[in-house]
């Protein structure tokens, strides 16, 4: 399952991307959809490995490769007992900043079951296309500027 999502929002590219490429540990997401905490677990140079523990609406454990691409691209690899993931996001622009992501997202184990289910599908990629653009909001608010467009 292929997941693509893009965004806009005041700024440049390469200011986001040295934004978005700041990992720390912590709650990342806490909607009441789902609950998401980080922990940073090795950086090596453009290397960071990541484990990501969700608890809503299930509970499983990702595990991420990223491999920061100055200025303008991240990569990432992620495996857990719900999916395997690869995929990349970009970063351009020069008044506005445009940020896009496109995700190989492969269920694993019953979750394939579950993935086909039309419903299932489409919030998980809702999420992801919320996710993107909960972060460029919250990039636009550091910055002190308002909204973000598609």
């Amino acid at each position: 399952m292929i997941i693509t999502a893009a965004g806009r929002v005041p700024g440049t590219g390469r200011s986001l991307f040295a934004w978005w490429s700041d990992y720390t540990d912590g709650v990342i997401d806490d909607r009441s959809f789902s609950k998401v905490t980080r922990r940073v677990v090795s950086r090596e140079g453009e290397r960071i490995r990541l484990e990501d523990t969700f608890t809503r609406p299930i509970r499983f454990v990702d595990r991420t490769d990223v491999h920061l691409l100055p200025p303008d691209r991240i990569e990432f690899t992620s495996d857990s007992r719900v999916w395997k993931a690869k995929g990349r996001y970009t970063f351009s622009g020069e008044d506005m900043a445009e940020a896009s992501v496109e995700v190989d997202l492969r269920p694993q184990g019953i979750f394939r079951l579950l993935f086909s289910l039309p419903f299932v599908r489409g919030r998980i990629v809702r999420e992801f296309r919320e996710d993107l653009e909960g972060h460029l909001r919250e990039y636009a608010a550091e910055r002190g500027e308002s909204g973000t467009g598609n």
